[in-house]
C-alpha cells in the first residue's frame, strides 16, 4: 500500500532550505523524496550516508558537490536543476 499527500487545491508548500541539522535527525534515512522545490543546494543532504534513493528533480540546484560522499546512492535524480557540470561527484559517463 502507498499513501500520497494531498493538497489542497491552489496550495503547494514548497521548500526553500532544509535544516542543517538534518543529518542528525534522520541518521538512518534511506530514501529522500524532494523534487519540485525551491532549494538553491544540496547541503545538508550530503550527510546522509545511509541513502540509496534521492529525487531532487526539478528544483533551482547550482552546486552538488556535497552529495560526492553519498556511496551508498542507487538512484539519483537531479534533473530540471541549473547544474552545468557533475564531474565533482566522480560519475562516470
Amino acid at each position: 500500500m502507498q499513501l500520497h499527500r494531498r493538497e489542497p487545491d491552489g496550495f503547494r508548500t514548497q521548500l526553500s532550505a532544509l535544516p542543517a541539522d538534518l543529518a542528525q535527525l534522520t541518521p538512518l534515512l534511506r530514501r529522500l523524496v524532494l523534487r519540485d522545490n525551491l532549494l538553491p543546494s544540496t547541503g545538508p543532504v550530503g550527510g546522509l550516508t545511509r541513502l540509496t534513493h534521492l529525487d531532487l528533480y526539478q528544483n533551482e540546484l547550482r552546486a552538488a558537490g556535497e552529495l560526492a560522499g553519498l556511496a551508498s546512492l542507487a538512484f539519483l535524480d537531479l534533473s530540471f536543476n541549473g547544474l552545468r557540470d557533475l564531474q565533482v561527484l566522480g560519475l562516470d559517463a
